[in-house]
């Protein structure tokens, strides 16, 4: 023990309160004027308020920090830099400290949560090196959108000859479709948010040569990272609609337990199209009225459709068509109503696939029948996929 000596403390390590929680024997003071760190915790104090310059952009409402450690940083290592016998919790308890205050200082009080809008990631590489990074909760926007093209995918399709790495072949952007539904609707919610990426759920989807009509498909937009959580929903709805290919209504703010549910209901609900189908013989009036006389609902064992095969797994899916309306004809072509359940492959369901969905439309008229148009004109009601 050094006689005379008085502990002398930095700032930091008054604000941790280490002169009351702490029996410690007094030193001679260092150059850095603090008996207990030496200055270290000063010296983390400010690489923690520069490395935070970065988030004074930021919109959030709530935060969490977290503390780790790296594995070659024990607390044997701790100890003996410090020349102290000290638990890690202490430099926790120093981060979490500083970082609330800078944030504090910023923005004022913001709440801490465990399921925050932003998390602060603090990593200890060395005694006085250390990482700092954001991670920020992603927004999510539920919607239903409308598509007029045949020629655009639901979502990004990458190149089916690069795999989306980029090729001549594609143009080096890595799709295989320059436009799709998802890029359209998300495209205007980039300047507002600065989000670094982004994922498209749908309640289930359209063929890229079919239609979303009616009240259309409901979806959630989710933006990964985005600096701003407000947007204005009305702005970038009218901007996604004056595409004139996509057209959106219904956009609300949600959270990610609608993904769960859009994907349940994609089975689940009810679908209904409209099928301009080409027939291979002139029409026998008195065949056609055999769709009169179906019973529905009219269950069908349908096979993976062979056009699918290469992405989805071969099996047999037993599926209701609840309704089969005409709506014109003429020698050699059909118009028709559709109604069936979630998950139908409609177009196979009219040729048979080479009998692999039966029975099929073809099969109950006698005429070889392919749908050259379909339009998606009902999913659900828009009460099922309301917002709770």
């Amino acid at each position: 023990m050094v006689e005379n000596t008085v502990p002398i403390y930095c700032e930091v390590c008054k604000s941790l309160n280490l002169y009351e929680n702490l029996a410690l024997e007094p030193r001679k003071p260092s150059e850095r004027q603090c008996n207990f760190c030496d200055g270290m915790f000063l010296e983390i104090a400010k690489i923690l308020k520069l490395k935070l310059t970065k988030i004074s952009n930021f919109e959030f409402k709530s935060y969490n920090i977290r503390v780790s450690f790296a594995p070659n940083l024990t607390k044997k290592s701790i100890y003996k830099k410090l020349n102290l016998n000290f638990d890690d919790k202490i430099l926790r308890t120093l981060v979490k400290n500083q970082i609330g205050n800078v944030i504090e200082q910023k923005f004022g009080n913001i709440e801490i949560s465990n399921y925050p809008d932003m998390l602060i990631k603090v990593h200890f590489i060395s005694i006085h090196e250390l990482n700092l990074s954001v991670q920020l909760k992603s927004v999510y926007i539920y919607g239903r959108y409308r598509k007029f093209s045949r020629e655009i995918p639901q979502t990004k399709w990458p190149c089916r000859k690069c795999k989306g790495k980029g090729c001549r072949n594609c143009g080096q952007t890595g799709l295989q479709y320059k436009l799709s539904v998802e890029q359209i609707i998300s495209h205007p919610f980039e300047s507002q948010t600065k989000y670094t990426s982004s994922s498209f759920h749908g309640a289930g989807r359209e063929d890229i040569d079919a239609k979303m009509l009616g009240e259309g498909r409901p979806f959630v937009l989710e933006l990964k990272n985005p600096t701003t959580r407000n947007m204005d929903l009305e702005l970038i709805e009218r901007q996604i609609n004056a595409s004139n290919i996509v057209s959106v209504n219904s956009l609300e703010f949600c959270d990610r337990k609608k993904i769960k549910e859009l994907k349940e209901l994609s089975q689940f609900n009810v679908k209904e199209y409209r099928a301009l189908i080409k027939l291979t013989n002139e029409l026998d009036l008195t065949k056609l009225s055999k769709i009169k006389e179906i019973k529905y609902p009219l269950q069908i064992n349908q096979a993976t459709p062979r056009r699918v095969l290469h992405r989805r797994v071969d099996k047999i899916r037993h599926k209701d068509i609840l309704k089969i309306e005409i709506l014109k004809y003429d020698p050699k072509t059909l118009e028709v109503l559709i109604k069936a359940q979630g998950g139908t492959y409609i177009k196979e369901f009219i040729s048979g696939d080479n009998s692999r969905t039966i029975p099929n439309l073809s099969e109950i008229i006698n005429n070889e029948a392919v749908c050259t148009e379909l339009d998606v004109t009902y999913i659900g009601s828009t009460r099922e996929f309301a917002l709770n």
